[in-house]
């Protein structure tokens, strides 16, 4: 179907067949440039309209101008020429011709039109609504604002700022990448620009109320005045509430929002009233500032390892004195100032305590010395290496290794084939013969159990915000609870053969699983909606996801791993090396690594960019089942007749985990890698913690 665009015709949207390239009731051109047709309008508003259309088989978006003051059309020309130069999968893709003028017959002015990318997903506004304004949890802001904030690099890189930045003008796509939509108001950062807000002239104003910063209620917009609305954006989605309910601190101008976002940390809410600064002078001055911030609120959080986890004392202490001074929030007292200088103090006197009393104790220290050498030779002889061994080096690997011990055994009816744990550590869900179990940490009874009938269940998964609980079986049926309650919520029927693997995005949005045909398939959790179907073209057994949400492996029969991005139908790398079937995938938590078990008995280590192999390790004991990357990404955890746990930069196992008499069947760890859960054939399931 095609609509017309003529403005003057009295019937533009009465649709006309595909293959007519004139409109019947006016005789416009209905293929403008030749490619384009319009499908179905989609809205409107200002100055413009926007239009779903097809360019050659692809759905794109479409806005066109609707009036000739200079002004509209210089605003709208910036839109395209800022979004031409920004590419980014967080940004609407625009072709290089993707502006252009179109003159409809019998019109008396041209119309101005744009084709841009179609996004595929809600605005944030939409997207909360439908979650009843339930507030998102701590995990997803910092993720989301991350990507939000790199986006905004990217555009103030290239002399840009948005100037409009709410929940309307953010879309999610499927794959948990966000979008940064509606440019039509972006301003290009010149000199002249500047000197005439130094020089208190007022420019074009854009005003969204709640949104944007007073400054720019004035006409004196600035680069900071993003950070100010993104600001803003993050209280609506923390609270669920716009930013006018609250009401604003008569004596500094500061919104007074917290109360209502008490599940979040002081830290956080501190980096978001810094974002929203009455002054622009008092904000971030550039994007990298905001992301320094939230790299310091994850290294803090109790949800998520160490952003700077690969850093030595020395560097994390250099990188933090190079922020001194930088956090100054007036009333906050949070601690995220750090006071190098002291601890460096601390430290020193530390140190020339212990070498005081060791100067007194040279005998003893020598028996202390030669008692651990001989334990780590002992050590080494059980763990099946040569001697002598290198003792400096098990020294370095104790120092980081995962000292588990079984802390609760559960009986099983049967195989306990299949597991999950949720990032916290604090719910534990495990599937038997006719039934899932699901536990609270440190409870031996099952808060509830949920009925299965005669499904095998073949893969459990627990999404990123611990709220549900998804089944892939021998069913064909995907089905989801809520977690802590029991209740079913939706049941997913679109695949054709058995699910064999599922998985939850990095924000929880998305749904994936792998099936015995082969296919990979999406869905969007809120609804169950269908998103993306991808063809492995043999058994799929594991999928593993990348924290940005937007790369797939999967491990097939085939004995091969394939990446995917969500957005492409072919695979854009297939991994060849091992000799059997894949039974497990997994990808490091900085997306860098791929980590591979497979039915000849090995695990592989892979560079995600390349697909060169890094490292091969042997299990001794027959098929891998499962492969995990402990949360520092120096560790592999897998499950064979035993859990294993290797340092593979250095090819050495460190621990050995023997407690299941028969073969482990699945593993789970939890955010920090401190909580371990196995289920096994020998009919029980294992808690393993340490400290």
């Amino acid at each position: 179907m095609s609509y017309c665009l003529n403005p003057n015709c009295q019937f533009p949207h009465d649709p006309a067949n595909a293959n007519q390239h004139t409109c019947r009731h006016c005789g416009s051109e209905l293929l403008l440039q030749g490619r384009y047709r319009v499908v179905r309008p989609m809205g409107g508003g200002g100055f413009g309209k926007t239009f779903e259309i097809t360019d050659r088989g692809t759905r794109k978006v479409l806005k066109v101008l609707l009036e000739s003051q200079p002004k509209a059309v210089s605003l709208f020309k910036q839109e395209a020429n800022a979004l031409s130069q920004l590419n980014s999968p967080g940004i609407p893709h625009v072709d290089p011709d993707g502006y252009f003028t179109f003159q409809p017959k019998g019109c008396d002015r041209s119309l101005h039109c744009l084709v841009m990318e179609k996004i595929n997903g809600p605005t944030l506004k939409d997207w909360i609504k439908k979650r009843g304004y339930k507030p998102i949890s701590e995990e997803r802001a910092v993720t989301w604002l991350k990507q939000l904030t790199e986006i905004l690099e990217l555009v103030h890189r290239q002399h840009y700022f948005h100037r409009d930045i709410k929940p309307d003008n953010i879309m999610l796509r499927p794959n948990g990448q966000l979008v940064l939509i509606d440019f039509g108001t972006a301003r290009e950062v010149t000199e002249t620009y500047l000197a005439k807000v130094g020089q208190g002239q007022n420019v074009t104003g854009i005003v969204s109320p709640g949104y944007t910063p007073p400054e720019q209620v004035n006409g004196k917009a600035v680069p900071q005045s993003d950070f100010f609305a993104l600001g803003r954006t993050f209280v609506f989605l923390l609270t669920g509430k716009p930013p006018t309910f609250f009401s604003e601190n008569p004596r500094s101008g500061k919104l007074i929002w917290r109360d209502k976002a008490t599940h979040i940390s002081a830290q956080l809410a501190d980096v978001i009233d810094y974002m929203m600064a009455p002054f622009p002078g008092q904000r971030p001055q550039k994007p990298s500032a905001i992301l320094q911030c939230l790299a310091e609120v994850e290294e803090q959080a109790d949800w998520s390892s160490s952003t700077m986890a690969g850093l030595g004392n020395s560097d994390r202490n250099a990188k933090e004195a190079g922020e001194k001074n930088r956090y100054d929030y007036g009333s906050s007292n949070t601690g995220m100032t750090k006071t190098v200088t002291a601890e460096a103090d601390q430290g020193k006197n530390q140190l020339l305590n212990l070498l005081s009393q060791a100067t007194g104790k040279l005998f003893s220290a020598a028996v202390v010395v030669g008692m651990v050498v001989g334990g780590i030779q002992v050590y080494g002889y059980f763990q099946n290496k040569p001697l002598p061994y290198n003792p400096l080096s098990q020294l370095l690997l104790w120092g980081s290794s995962y000292d588990f011990t079984v802390t609760e055994s559960m009986a099983s009816r049967g195989n306990a084939e299949a597991v999950a744990i949720d990032p916290s550590g604090q719910w534990l869900a495990g599937s038997e013969p006719g039934n899932i179990r699901v536990w609270r940490l440190g409870e031996s009874q099952p808060a509830h159990n949920i009925a299965t009938s005669r499904v095998v269940v073949t893969s459990l998964a627990i999404d990123p915000d611990g709220e549900f609980l998804a089944r892939g079986g021998s069913d064909t049926n995907i089905r989801l609870w809520k977690l802590k309650g029991g209740q079913r919520y939706l049941t997913i029927t679109q695949p054709t053969s058995r699910v064999n693997a599922i998985a939850f995005s990095s924000v929880g949005s998305i749904l994936i699983g792998g099936s015995e045909n082969g296919t990979i398939q999406t869905w969007e959790v809120q609804s169950g909606q269908l998103l993306e179907t991808l063809n492995h073209q043999a058994p799929v057994n594991d999928i593993a996801i990348a924290p940005n949400g937007s790369i797939i492996a999967s491990g097939g029969a085939d004995g091969t791993i394939k990446l995917w991005n969500l957005r492409k139908e072919t695979p854009i790398r297939t991994i060849k090396g091992h000799q059997g079937a894949i039974n497990a995938v997994a990808i490091s938590n900085d997306g860098k690594l791929i980590a591979s078990g497979s039915e000849d008995g090995t695990v592989r280590i892979w560079r995600r960019e390349t697909g060169q192999q890094l490292h091969a390790f042997p299990s001794g004991e027959g098929a891998v089942n499962d492969v995990l990357f402990t949360p520092d990404n120096k560790h592999v955890v897998f499950a064979s007749q035993s859990i294993q746990i290797w340092r593979f930069q250095t090819s050495e196992r460190i621990a050995y985990l023997t407690e299941h008499r028969q073969t482990v069947n699945d593993i789970a760890l939890n955010s920090n890698g401190r909580v371990l859960f196995s289920g096994s054939r020998d009919q029980s399931f294992k808690l393993w913690q340490s400290p």
